[in-house]
């Protein structure tokens, strides 16, 4: 079968009707009549020869396209798409041992190889990849996510020839991105679909979360909540390791009721001070469907005594009372309160609060700061002293800092030494204090350094009440983030001045509060929801929580992005390097090895980057990919010329993924994918008998031609023209 299609892109019906009509006319009439007379026959052929040329020639102006089909066949073209997410290591039948579901799919991705000269393989987890070699689908590179919409859409998308079906082997769990039915393309092409695993013939219980309630210290208990999920209708045990020493086992209670998930604290005495991995590990169930969803890891950071915060103010107001009673709420934090006044006779008076008591004190020597890990300055910041300001820059300088300052009058950085003004959230400028307008305040939780993201789901907290005063003239640096506003003194006058502003700056976190009668936030809220009274409480746990995890000061700062990574989750260091390397190119050469024998080391990764100038600070990524569960070491060696900085640490990835929890398959989602493309459903045992041989595809070939392109239409008009004239000069008409 065979087509011919004539089109224009130029074409426009109504003005091009119109000028081949007036143009018609025109040849018509020159022809109507003649001298000498012609015959009628004779017109009508000068006539035809002269509109041919016309139209012709109108045709090549529209830019027209000849389009010629015709039909052939070919065999069709099948992609195999894998799941290779973590649920594929589950059972592939109802009953718990025998072949996993990966191993069925690598059979039949064997299989599909062997039957064909060119196989078309993808995988998909987090995203669509074609598949290299069978090495591609092992056990340890499974992945935590599974994308089914991304990775068909992106399939179908590809430029290219296209498919004609897919073949898509999976047990159906999804749990990232969109509906498969709603991304999948209006593309015509037939998924097929080869389900994979069972469904559990019995109780299958799961230990799907571990979490450390309080800080762990050398005298007291570590206190976990281990959350369960699943089936069971026995009394579970779970056993406590400690860099692979049992220290406790424990009896839990299976979700009931028909409840999903349940939780269980249990408690144990805390090891000496230091850092440890600590493993949860449920006890199989006789004829357990599957025990890689069993175990949990932690890091336990064990610590010698609580966080010691110091609140320092010569100008005591509510405000600093109630920030301390946020503060000493967190029974992690030994926090105490330094109030100078004045005395009789213009003298100066020190008193100390810790836990409502009252008695001597001074200001903090070096050696008191260097066990601070926050100081709170409120007040007339200037009135300090430089000589106790000049302490607390030197324990600054040793990084592990957080630093809070409050102004209640004028206040000017200059004040500061270079050491603590470099750190704060502004630039140098006066500070002046000014009446706030009697407007709702609104606080940020979603900031780039997640300083409150526990607060209000990551969203915006707008109806707080009205504070008393604010400061103008604050000029945030770069790096800063403003956290909450106060209210604007009209409908368009935007966001109000900054409240609170933080920064984090090379082991000093620090805080600019530049408002007073924050505690009305408190106070006035108390009388609505308890959840919205614990406002103000939380948001000082959760600001001083992130001020003093600053890390101690260091020339060259390497960190993972947890210290726990879960199954399949890509492992990523970041760094930075502050000091300590000449200017010019920097070589950063990183790598990954497995814990074990201290002789050999089991290098698994490597990594080499460059930087510019050490001056700039700039932080460096480093993206290791997937990597295999197991306890890993990792380091880095930045090297300009002759000088080198090393820095390193310990990561672990678990063996558990989201995905092992939910054991089930999910055939349902399966079928309605199947049944909206017209494909079809085919059992492991029939695919080699469905899927070969290949079949064939009857499809329709065309070739266009750009007329306005070839050079015979052009002769063409030629060859009317010469035969017009030919034939006018033949009846004396030329």
């Amino acid at each position: 079968m065979s087509e011919i299609v004539l089109s224009f892109q130029r074409f426009t019906m109504w003005p091009v009707v119109i000028l081949a009509s007036v143009v018609l006319l025109v040849v018509w009439w020159t022809y109507r009549r003649t001298s000498p007379p012609l015959p009628t026959g004779y017109k009508i052929l000068l006539a035809t020869l002269r509109s041919l040329v016309v139209v012709l020639l109108g045709m090549l102006a529209l830019e027209p396209l000849l389009a010629l089909g015709s039909g052939r066949s070919r065999p069709e073209r099948v992609a195999l798409l894998v799941d290779r997410s973590a649920s594929m290591l589950l059972p592939q039948t109802g009953s718990p041992g025998g072949p996993d579901r990966l191993e069925a799919a690598r059979a039949l991705v064997e299989q599909w190889i062997s039957g064909r000269d060119v196989a078309a393989i993808y995988t998909f987890g987090r995203e669509l990849a074609r598949l290299e070699s069978i090495d591609g689908l092992a056990a340890g590179l499974l992945e935590d996510r599974t994308d089914l919409a991304g990775a068909l859409e992106k399939l179908l998308s590809a430029p290219g020839p296209g498919w004609d079906r897919v073949v898509l082997v999976s047990d159906g769990r999804v749990n990232a991105g969109g509906s498969v039915l709603a991304a999948l393309p209006d593309s015509g092409v037939a998924v097929d679909v080869v389900p994979l695993g069972g469904s559990p013939d019995g109780s299958d219980p799961a230990l799907t979360g571990i979490e450390q309630i309080s800080p762990a210290y050398e005298d007291g208990q570590v206190e976990l909540e281990l959350t369960l999920s699943g089936e069971a209708r026995a009394t579970l045990a779970v056993d406590i390791f400690l860099d692979g020493r049992k220290v406790a086992e424990r009896r839990l209670q299976p979700p009931s009721g028909g409840a999903s998930l349940s939780a269980e604290r249990i408690s144990f005495d805390a090891p000496a001070a230091g850092s440890y991995w600590l493993e949860a590990s449920l006890r199989p169930l006789a004829g357990e469907f599957s025990e890689l969803n069993n175990r949990r890891l932690h890091r336990l950071h064990v610590r010698q005594s609580r966080r010691t915060f110091l609140l320092i103010s010569n100008s005591p107001d509510w405000d600093l009372t109630f920030t301390g009673r946020a503060l000493s709420a967190v029974d992690d934090w030994d926090v105490s309160t330094l109030l100078i006044l004045e005395g009789e006779n213009g003298s100066t008076l020190h008193r100390r609060v810790r836990q409502g008591v009252f008695s001597a004190g001074s200001l903090p020597a070096a050696a008191e700061l260097e066990d601070a890990a926050l100081v709170l300055l409120h007040g007339n910041i200037a009135k300090l002293g430089r000589r106790f300001l000049g302490r607390l820059a030197q324990r600054a300088a040793a990084g592990a800092l957080g630093l809070v300052l409050w102004p209640t009058v004028r206040f000017d950085p200059a004040v500061l030494p270079p050491e603590l003004a470099g750190v704060l959230p502004v630039s140098s400028g006066a500070i002046i204090p000014l009446e706030a307008p009697a407007t709702a305040c609104r606080l940020y939780t979603n900031g780039r350094y997640g300083v409150l993201g526990a607060l209000g789901g990551g969203g915006v907290i707008d109806d707080l009440p009205p504070v008393t005063t604010v400061y103008r003239g604050l000029k945030p640096v770069r790096s800063a983030e403003i956290l909450a506003h106060a209210g604007s003194r009209g409908p368009l006058a935007g966001e109000g001045a900054p409240v609170l502003a933080v920064r984090p700056s090379a082991g000093v976190r620090s805080a600019l509060i530049t408002a007073q009668g924050l505690w009305r936030w408190h106070m006035q809220r108390q009388l609505g929801d308890p959840e919205d009274a614990a406002l103000y409480f939380n948001m000082w746990r959760e600001l001083a929580g992130w001020l003093t995890a600053a890390e101690r000061r260091s020339p060259l700062v390497l960190e993972p992005g947890r210290e726990v990574f879960g199954r399949g989750e890509p492992v990523s260091l970041s760094g930075e390097i502050r000091d300590g390397l000449d200017d010019g190119e920097i070589v950063i050469e990183a790598s990954l090895w497995r814990a074990g024998s201290a002789t050999v080391r089991d290098t698994v990764a490597t990594l080499r980057t460059t930087r510019a100038a050490a001056g700039e600070r700039d932080g460096f990524a480093l993206d290791f990919g997937v990597l295999p569960p197991g306890v890993y070491f990792y380091g880095a060696l930045a090297s300009s010329g002759a000088d080198t900085l090393w820095a390193g640490g310990e990561l672990a990835v678990e063996q558990f993924s989201p995905e092992l929890a939910e054991v089930r398959p999910d055939s349902l989602g399966l079928v309605a994918l199947a049944a909206s493309t017209d494909g079809r459903i085919i059992s492991p045992g029939e695919l080699a008998e469905e899927l070969q041989p290949v079949g064939e595809v009857r499809e329709m070939v065309t070739r266009q031609i750009g007329l306005a392109r070839e050079s015979w239409i052009y002769w063409m008009i030629v060859a009317l023209l010469a035969a017009e004239w030919t034939l006018r000069r033949r009846k004396a008409l030329a």
